[in-house]
């Protein structure tokens, strides 16, 4: 009877302990897939975009150049008296310097004679006036209606007249030829060559001196055919940078654009301009003539794009992951790019979780393990 009962424990005893090996061998199996399947999930680093209106800054360079430059002449003859310190080549002078001067007496002697011609011809006219008086109060006597302007005179004062006016221009003439021994610099300038000496004997018309307008410098800045697209629709006076040597940074204005492409480049040209580039009137850093320089300004303003990594877009295509963590593949336009960005369109709402390291195979509906990246994507 004992064995009976000892024998059927030790049945009962071994099914419970099958039972349980087996439920812990599947428990085990199941484990070791789900790791399996999790091992098999690749993952990836994702980032966050958003939908959002992006300011255009067009970036560009060019050499800087004067805005005018002035041939100098002199406008008399006879020799050169003085000239100015700077009037060399490198130097700077400010508007009306007075940059060389030739001898004057010549013409301040043809200014007097001048002068005593119009004494005299003012004068005669005041004696013909009067005789043309005494002949009207004379002809008030006689009896016929009709006298003859040659009684009363006025030939003889119009011909006064004439003189008188005559003189007077020769006046005005003589003085300007004395104004004009002097020679001043019409703008703030730098002076390219001098061509003249001190006591030399110079002649009307002769090359004395050439001068670049420094109160201004223009830059003119090439602009592709793609970017012509960003350009603000009025050019004139928006505000612009010129960044030169040194980090020498100075404020400046896109004023204009040349009006046609060129035909090598396809390129449309505009025009930045500085104020006082050689800093004559301010403490700023100066921009020399001929220096190349980068120059920077706002376009227009692009509505519903997105800023996102050069390296997640693969053939116009980003790949996204959605609530599920699975890759869904969406196409974009590139409108441009800047820096190590791209600016891009496309169907992927306010905002969307982009993938910044692609899987070697990806596909649409892969279930991926997205790994938040810390820093800006941006």
């Amino acid at each position: 009877m004992k064995s009976r009962v000892t024998s059927r424990i030790l049945m009962v005893a071994s099914c419970a302990i099958s039972v349980g090996l087996f439920v812990i061998i599947n428990i085990t199996a199941a484990e070791n897939q789900t790791n399996s399947i999790r091992e098999n999930v690749p993952s990836v680093i994702v980032g966050e975009i958003w939908q959002s209106k992006h300011q255009v800054t067009l970036k560009g360079h060019g050499i800087i150049e004067p805005l005018e430059s002035t041939q100098l002449v002199t406008e008399v003859t006879g020799k050169i008296i003085y000239w100015h310190p700077s009037l060399v080549p490198g130097g700077l002078v400010e508007r009306d310097t007075l940059l060389l001067s030739i001898e004057r007496e010549t013409y301040q002697a043809a200014v007097l004679n001048a002068k005593e011609k119009v004494a005299l011809a003012r004068a005669e006219l005041i004696v013909e006036q009067a005789k043309s008086d005494v002949a009207s109060q004379e002809a008030k006597s006689f009896n016929d209606g009709d006298v003859p302007e040659l009684y009363l005179r006025q030939p003889q004062l119009q011909q006064a007249q004439l003189a008188l006016d005559s003189s007077l221009a020769s006046l005005r003439i003589a003085k300007k030829e004395l104004y004009n021994c002097d020679i001043y610099a019409p703008f703030d300038g730098l002076v390219v060559s001098r061509e003249v000496g001190q006591r030399q004997y110079v002649n009307q018309g002769q090359k004395v001196a050439m001068l670049h307008n420094v109160e201004y410098g223009e830059v003119q800045v090439p602009i592709a055919g793609f970017e012509r697209h960003f350009l603000p629709v009025k050019l004139g006076h928006v505000n612009a940078l010129v960044s030169g040597h040194q980090q020498a940074v100075r404020n400046a204005q896109v004023v204009r654009d040349l009006g046609v492409i060129d035909t090598q480049t396809r390129m449309l040209r505009i025009v930045v301009r500085v104020k006082d580039p050689y800093s004559l009137s301010t403490n700023q850093p100066i921009l020399r003539f001929g220096e190349f320089v980068e120059t920077s300004f706002t376009g227009k303003t692009i509505d519903s794009v997105y800023l996102v990594p050069q390296k997640s877009v693969i053939n116009n295509e980003l790949w996204l992951i959605d609530a599920n963590n699975k890759l869904q593949r969406k196409s974009v336009s590139i409108l441009r790019a800047k820096d190590n960005r791209y600016v891009v369109t496309g169907n992927l709402g306010s905002s969307a979780i982009v993938v910044l390291n692609v899987p070697e195979y990806p596909r649409t509906g892969m279930l991926v393990n997205p790994i938040r990246q810390k820093e800006s994507i941006l």
